[in-house]
């Protein structure tokens, strides 16, 4: 990369995994299978990417080297850019599959913005003197409240017998509307682990009401069913009891998450550049060596003749192009990237 140097500091050889269909029904989930057993490539850098730009240089580099060898598949998400991204203070956040190479210096923009912001958050929290321990998962039924209620959502719910958990946030009321990135706040966090954790379709929220069907007259019924003060802030959650109970716990534990600030997490990567609560981040526990395949020993003599046969790099190509056909850097780009 220029002058500066980037080291591989892995490199493996993975099994493709099944990808979901989209067909969800409930709690069942169908996946293809026709890409298990196709082989995937790792190759993972050192952290030594200190900027967005330099980020999609380096994984523009990876992939034309890569596609030099001709033995890779082209194509949009042939190769998918996974990163890791942390800042001074904050965490490790591993963002899966950003697909686009342009979205890549964007996804890192978003993700540090994201982490400031969660940073001022938890110090602001911290400075209105709230506590994890505060925070507790008391959940109170409040289907009473909206048994005559003309929001879709919750009246469709109450139609299938199901019913409305409510949990008080204290010293929380402001700051689950705060904007993260565009578009997405703190409240939009915690309906992505309410969905990924309790199988509901999401969760309301005091900051953001009267909407959605709810009244003025429902909000101050519920604030004063949980005992709400002030400054205080209600989450809940119309499904079945399992389900509330399951996205409620999930919302607590993302409150007490953010009285510290960032926590680490594993987030997808979305086609705008944003990402979205994925799965915790997994430990050093889930990577392990292939138990049922033997060692391959890898000799000298073979490193040598891979060097000996590997192909032209794409900067040398582009070279060779330029200076020995007269091309200008346009052209021989275009060649450089055809199939052909």
């Amino acid at each position: 990369m220029g002058e500066k140097v980037i080291p591989i500091q892995h490199l493996s050889l993975e099994e493709d995994a099944a990808r979901k269909t989209g067909d969800e029904e409930g709690n069942i989930i169908r996946y293809h299978i026709d890409r298990l057993g196709i082989p995937l490539i790792e190759v993972t850098t050192a952290p030594v990417i200190y900027s967005p730009n330099e980020a999609g240089e380096v994984a523009l580099a990876i992939g034309s080297i890569l596609r030099a060898t001709g033995k890779v598949k082209r194509g949009l998400g042939t190769i998918r850019q996974d990163i890791n991204v942390s800042i001074t203070n904050g965490a490790l956040i591993e963002i899966k599959g950003v697909q686009e190479l342009e979205l890549v210096p964007l996804a890192v923009e978003f993700e540090v913005q994201r982490q400031l912001n969660l940073l001022k958050i938890g110090e602001e929290l911290r400075g209105n003197g709230i506590k994890e321990d505060e925070i507790r998962a008391e959940f109170n039924e409040v289907t009473d409240v909206f048994k005559l209620t003309k929001s879709k959502v919750i009246r469709r719910a109450l139609d299938n017998k199901q019913q409305v958990l409510a949990v008080r946030l204290p010293k929380f009321r402001g700051f689950l509307k705060r904007e993260l990135l565009p578009g997405f706040r703190l409240g939009t966090e915690m309906a992505d682990r309410a969905r990924f954790w309790g199988r509901v379709g999401g969760i309301f929220h005091t900051d953001e009401m009267p909407a959605y069907g709810v009244t003025p007259e429902e909000v101050h019924d519920l604030r004063a069913f949980v005992k709400a003060e002030e400054d205080d802030a209600v989450v809940f959650v119309a499904d079945a009891l399992e389900n509330a109970q399951d996205a409620l716990k999930a919302v607590v534990e993302r409150a007490k998450e953010a009285i510290k600030g960032v926590p680490e997490e594993t987030r997808a990567a979305n086609p705008d550049g944003t990402t979205r609560y994925m799965r915790p981040k997994p430990g050093a526990a889930r990577m392990y060596p292939e138990t049922d395949i033997p060692q391959i020993q890898i000799t000298q003599d073979h490193i040598q003749t891979i060097r000996s046969e590997l192909p032209e790099l794409p900067e040398q190509k582009m070279s060779r192009l330029v200076s020995g056909y007269g091309l200008n850097q346009k052209l021989a780009k275009q060649i450089l990237e055809s199939q052909h």
